[in-house]
């Protein structure tokens, strides 16, 4: 289906739809008043709609049930609720009503109503409606990601200047060559810095020369600084490699180096060290003391264990000879969605999952031939350990929904790849029980419904430890966990069968729209029923222009994951991505 067929077709659900249902975002606030221009005779000024109800006992009982939320200025969206300040009477009443009836679901706002009468109601209704205030939503109610320092032009010039005492081993910039034993800080993300540097000084890492430098002569302040000044500098290439072999280390790195690292040494957690472009005589002495137990490490001494000194030798020489990235300070393109910096985390995630997400490894899933929808709440189950996977879990910690959507999209435009065929099943007795998953796991379905995993070109043995996870809780999904259960009941034959009949098929690239910016998205399909930037004219359709930001969004993902039932509202929010949802509703909110 063409983009064009899917817009026309998404424009007339919403005309066909809203007027009816439409109840689930505020009404539009009465028009500014307009300033008066100087002229010989003065124009009329329109009076303000009659109102139902009394307004002073309205501010009573709105003090005592709407106040915690809303506030007297109806402008305070609390808890993430909306600005009701200068709504529209009418809606006001209906949606009071229906929290009443249940026909909208908040626990919170019935129990706050439920021993009002309808008349008080009406009160409430005509005391917020005819407040004037104007919604300012940018930005409210939208959660940041927290970083540990500031890249003000001020902050980088004091890392710099404090950073000088450092050019004597670790280069100017940071990009070691006076000392090819000590390592380059240029492009190092501020989180390892700031833990690598306090390291030392709380003697967790034991080093002479560098326990000097903190003792007393640095401030939390400007430790921050110097990561801030450092992380943004341009990496440079080192010597060539003159001890170990490049191409041999590059086939010894793998899931050991790789998960944490990378497979070309750009670490995308910044928790951890980049290692492309380090000195290789530095990587050498640093793997050395931490197989040797001279540096302490939860987790370095353990992947070491079993290198030599020559493949220590030749993982040094790869790591150096790779090209360094810089994670900060990149400069914007006029491409949407900028995926380089979600290119740059695959390159862990390809150390498991295989090179460009096609598994090599028995047991770990592809990550091809998944629609970005479902890689994203995947992905975002395992962060937040509603899924179980120690590991998944911790290498998806850092990550913001953001990224893990941008990741997603890489993933779901690499070309899927045929595994090797699965013998030794009944392939015949595998498909009859697929034909019961097929409602939900067919490539059909996942078109239709992106939320919906394809199973085809699947690991087998992945499918089998997936199936089990929602048959015994480790996976939670209360569907999956009946079917699973009862399949399991069944015979281990039979669970065998249908995965190899799924790791048997081929993968399909899912059709993926490319996202679109927000003014696009809005224009094309918004407003057509909420109006020009938002500021519908219906008095049955909900304004948007200056509605709080983080309420915009939680309601459009109320609106994807069917917890608001509209029919036009539901099937757009299925096409939008979360940056299309995040980005509309920025763009609404700001105007």
């Amino acid at each position: 289906m063409t983009t064009r067929i899917i817009v026309s077709l998404l424009a007339t659900l919403l005309m066909n739809g809203c007027s009816e249902q439409q109840s689930e975002l505020p009404m539009p606030l009465p028009p500014a008043e307009s300033t008066v221009q100087a002229s010989a005779a003065p124009k009329a000024v329109a009076e303000p709609p009659p109102y139902e109800g009394n307004i002073e006992l309205g501010e009573l009982y709105a003090k005592q049930a709407c106040s915690q939320c809303h506030g007297m200025s109806g402008l305070r969206g609390k808890f993430g609720s909306p600005f009701i300040a200068g709504q529209n009477q009418q809606y006001l009443n209906n949606t009071l009503q229906h929290y009443l009836d249940g026909s909208r679901q908040l626990p919170a706002m019935k129990q706050s109503i439920v021993e009002l009468e309808a008349s008080q109601l009406t009160d409430i209704a005509a005391y917020y409606a005819r407040l004037k205030h104007r919604w300012k939503g940018a930005g409210h109610n939208i959660k940041k990601q927290p970083t540990p320092v500031s890249f003000s032009a001020q902050d980088i010039a004091a890392g710099k200047a404090l950073a000088k005492r450092c050019n004597s081993c670790h280069g100017e910039n940071g990009n070691s060559s006076a000392r090819l034993d000590a390592p380059s800080l240029a492009a190092m993300a501020p989180e390892y810095f700031i833990y690598s540097l306090n390291s030392y000084f709380d003697e967790s890492r034991q080093h002479k020369f560098m326990k000097i430098f903190g003792e007393g002569s640095l401030t939390k302040k400007a430790i921050r600084q110097m990561a801030a000044y450092y992380a943004v500098q341009i990496p440079r290439q080192p010597p060539t490699p003159k001890i170990g072999d490049p191409k041999q280390g590059a086939k010894i790195v793998g899931m050991d180096c790789g998960g944490c690292h990378g497979l070309d040494g750009n670490a995308s957690n910044p928790d951890y060290p980049n290692l492309a472009g380090q000195p290789e005589a530095y990587l050498i002495s640093a793997m050395l003391d931490y197989r040797d137990g001279r540096r302490h490490d939860p987790i370095m001494p353990m992947a070491m264990r079993n290198y030599t000194d020559s493949m220590i030798n030749h993982i040094a020489a790869y790591y150096s000879s790779q090209k360094p990235l810089q994670r900060y300070g990149l400069k914007k393109t006029d491409q949407y969605p900028d995926l380089r910096q979600a290119a740059r985390i695959a390159k862990s995630c390809d150390a498991c999952h295989g090179r460009n997400g096609n598994s090599h490894e028995s047991g770990i899933p592809s990550l091809t031939g998944m629609s970005v929808r479902y890689l994203t709440q995947a992905t975002i189950a395992y962060r937040d350990g509603h899924w179980q996977h120690g590991p998944m879990q911790v290498m998806t910690s850092y990550l913001t929904d953001q990224q893990i959507e941008e990741l997603s999209m890489h993933y779901a435009s690499q070309t899927p790849k045929t595994l090797k065929p699965v013998k030794g099943i009944h392939l015949a007795a595998g498909e009859q029980i697929a034909n019961a998953c097929a409602l939900c796991h067919s490539d059909e379905a996942a078109l239709l419904d992106p939320r919906l995993p394809s199973l085809s070109g699947q690991d087998m043995n992945y499918l089998i430890a997936a199936t089990k996870a929602y048959a015994n809780g480790q996976r939670q999904h209360d569907e999956m966990s009946a079917v699973t259960t009862a399949l399991l009941a069944q015979s281990s034959k039979n669970l065998k069968n249908v995965a190899g009949y799924y790791a048997n098929k081929t993968a399909q690239r899912p059709p993926q729209p490319e996202p679109q910016p927000p003014v696009v998205t809005a224009v094309k399909i918004c407003n057509s029923c909420h109006g020009e930037k938002g500021r519908s004219i219906n008095s049955k359709i909900p304004r948007l222009d200056g509605q709080s930001e983080g309420y915009l969004v939680t309601v459009m993902n109320q609106y994807l994951n069917l917890q608001r039932p509209h029919e036009g509202m539901n099937v757009i929010a299925r096409q939008l991505t979360m940056m299309e949802i995040q980005g509309i509703a920025a763009y609404y909110a700001g105007q």
